[in-house]
């Protein structure tokens, strides 16, 4: 009987330790699902992924600022890209028919390429390309 006792008290101890670690841990106020970084980019994309063509498999990227080693806000725009276009693959060259241009900067400045024609900005910095090869 005082081992069970024991037990119980136990498992209640850890019980409320685990709900003030809760209350410690999560975040107050208006919080709620979908009301975070990795929603507000699929959202940002949203149109973009509906706009490809159902035969794409792969597109290009390029962005603002450019992804330079380091840089781990234009590094973290790169993935949560990739997440959100996929499973189209999202490479980093502009080497290809369809390029996906991101912009996070206020005057959304893309590289100044001649070979890429813009063939539909769907605002918010998110722009798609199509390679013109004349």
């Amino acid at each position: 009987m005082r081992n069970k006792v024991c037990l119980l008290l136990l498992a209640v101890c850890s019980l409320l330790s685990l709900v003030n670690l809760c209350r410690a841990t999560l975040p107050r106020g208006n919080w709620s699902l979908g009301d975070d970084a990795v929603t507000r980019h699929e959202q940002r994309f949203e149109k973009l992924r509906s706009a490809l063509p159902p035969d794409v498999t792969t597109v290009g990227y390029v962005s603002d600022p450019p992804i330079m080693r380091g840089d781990v806000v234009a590094g973290k725009e790169y993935v949560l890209t990739l997440y959100a276009l996929a499973p189209v693959v999202v490479d980093l060259t502009p080497e290809h028919h369809y390029v996906v241009g991101n912009s996070t900067t206020m005057d959304h400045r893309l590289p100044d390429t001649p070979h890429l024609i813009i063939e539909r900005d769907f605002g918010a910095g998110v722009f798609l390309f199509r390679r013109d090869d004349r």
